[in-house]
């Protein structure tokens, strides 16, 4: 697991700017606290399936995301079911309100929110 958090640490290292968040679709979100970063408003503690979040009962990508600069989604999660449920959520919704998506090994990256959509507390 260790290894997959490194691999994602240096792909946001090239992309994460100043003041920038991450939010973690994943069990836990720990690139706020390996980077040095301020955790995102709207990202939750902790996404477990059927128990914090499901399909049916879950925020609104508008909360969820509401200051989120980049947005990750684990391939090889320590609770799969859990990225699985969040990519398919909220999978059209990033794609739509994210200027890039990257793939790599082990993460799916939604990048830099399209200018429209930023929250006031965003704008350059």
């Amino acid at each position: 697991y260790m290894e997959t958090l490194l691999a994602g640490v240096e792909d946001l290292k090239r992309v994460v700017k100043r003041g920038e968040t991450v939010n973690t679709l994943d069990m836990t979100n720990p690139f706020p606290f390996l980077m040095n970063l301020r955790a995102p408003k709207g990202g939750w503690l902790t996404l477990h399936m059927n128990r914090t979040i499901s399909e049916d009962v879950h925020p609104a990508p508008e909360v969820m995301f509401a200051d989120s600069d980049h947005v990750m989604i684990a391939k090889m999660s320590m609770v799969q079911s859990t990225a699985d449920l969040m990519k398919q959520v909220y999978g059209d919704w990033l794609d739509a309100n994210y200027g890039e998506r990257v793939e790599t090994l082990y993460w799916t990256r939604w990048s830099h929110r399209k200018p429209a959509l930023r929250p006031a507390t965003q704008l350059p």
